[in-house]
């Protein structure tokens, strides 16, 4: 036998953080993030090290950003990503969903991050070297 609280939720499911109800009755879905991380990695077998690359979509202005191929292994292309944006604290705290694709070729890598010459920024702030723009 069902429980009375167990049948109200089975009736009446609630209504997911994300969801919010108009005045008319309709539902909106509102985005749960403002960036979307796309790594790559790739790693170089021959010395022992990884390396990666980045394109960053921003949602609302919609805009990508590449970081291009370096050096970093683990969570440190989520660090640059953070830093890049100006963003700290916890990733569950963050509007960034990060989609890491392991073992790329490196072609893959250095294709991912790369732009056209007029796209390049160099970026003095946040010590960082370079970025691609595209909107």
């Amino acid at each position: 036998m069902i429980g009375n609280s167990v049948k109200s939720l089975l009736i009446n499911p609630p209504i997911s953080k994300d969801i919010r109800q108009t005045n008319k009755g309709e539902t909106k879905m509102k985005n749960k993030y403002k960036y979307i991380a796309i790594t790559k990695e790739w790693f170089d077998k021959i010395n022992g090290n990884s390396y990666f690359s980045v394109q960053i979509e921003d949602i609302e202005k919609d805009a990508i950003y590449k970081l291009p191929f370096q050096y970093g292994y683990g969570s440190q292309s989520e660090f640059t990503i953070k830093e890049f944006l100006g963003l700290k604290g916890f990733n569950s705290d963050l509007p960034i969903k990060f989609i890491k694709i392991e073992n790329c070729l490196k072609r893959e890598v250095t294709e991912h991050g790369k732009g056209r010459a007029e796209q390049f920024h160099a970026n003095a702030e946040n010590n960082f070297n370079s970025y691609y723009y595209q909107d």
